[in-house]
Formats: structure tokens, C-alpha cells, sequence
């Protein structure tokens, strides 16, 4: 083994490890393919990342509360997580996903947005493999509405 082989495996991991606590890595390049997941790819956003998302898109103006309350059951009846746990729901608006730790294994979920409404509203649970979908609405402000498949109602304050 020459010099510069011994060198450069512990570089690439300590390299891979920073890129990963710094968020800097990338997902591979999509090849179109079925990647066996439903929904968006979405991450948990800090309330200080929702904040900076929504600053740097044009959302309209206002802060708007969207409140979330998914049904005991999908759609088709079946459980949202294995062991009859409660879902992990998500909101996608305007092609951004909002995701907060807070909202795990709950039926009802608050996040905030920016915007004049009316919101194009896409409801998920969040899971490890695919995500289920729980309907999509569009809602305006002072308006509760009931997810196309019926398996959420969305209130827009």
C-alpha cells in the first residue's frame, strides 16, 4: 500500500460524517425510476427553518395557521402506522413541505405559513418507507375543508 492510500479512508469518512451534521449531503441524481415512495421527500424544519423557507418564497403575504386533524383511520380503513399507531402528518403548500418533530404519532397538527390564501393544501403521514397519502384541498382562510379522499379536515385561520 503506497503513502497516499493510507490516508485518504479516514479523510473520506470524517468528510462524509461532517457532510451528514452539516446537511450538506445530496441525494443521488433521480433517475425517474420508482423509488417505492409516495408524496414528497420531506425533512423536520425547525420553526427558524420554516421561518427562513417562507421568507425566501413568494407565499403572499400574512402568517396563516393551518390546523390539521387527520381521521382515526386511512382512507381505505386501514391503520396509518403499523401497530395501530397514530400518523405522523405533514402539510405540502405551494410545493413545500412544513414537518415538525412535534407532530409525530398525533391525529392533530398546527403549522404556519405565509400567504393570502386560498392554499393549495396536500396532507401526508410521514413514514420510514413510503408515506401515506391522506387527501388534498384547497382552503381559504376562515374555512374548514375536507381533504378529497376524505381522510383529513383542514382549517385555515
Amino acid at each position: 500500500m503506497n503513502r497516499h492510500s493510507q490516508g485518504s479512508g479516514p479523510t473520506i469518512v470524517i468528510a462524509a460524517i461532517i457532510a451528514i451534521f452539516t446537511g450538506i449531503a445530496c441525494d443521488s441524481a433521480d433517475d425517474g425510476g420508482d423509488d417505492n415512495t409516495s408524496g414528497p421527500e420531506s425533512s423536520f424544519y425547525s420553526n427558524q427553518e420554516q421561518q427562513q423557507d417562507q421568507e425566501n418564497n413568494d407565499f403572499g403575504s400574512g402568517s396563516v395557521k393551518i390546523q390539521v386533524s387527520v381521521n382515526p383511520t386511512k382512507p381505505d380503513g386501514d391503520d396509518w402506522d403499523v401497530f395501530g399507531g397514530a400518523p405522523d402528518p405533514f402539510i405540502v403548500v405551494g410545493g413545500y413541505s412544513f414537518e415538525f418533530e412535534a407532530c409525530q404519532d398525533t391525529f392533530f397538527c398546527s403549522f404556519e405559513v405565509s400567504g393570502s390564501g386560498p392554499f393549495a393544501i396536500e396532507v401526508y403521514d410521514s413514514d420510514l418507507s413510503t408515506n401515506d397519502y391522506a387527501g388534498s384541498v384547497t382552503c381559504d382562510r376562515g374555512d374548514t375543508c375536507t381533504t378529497n379522499n376524505g381522510g383529513a379536515t383542514v382549517t385555515v385561520k
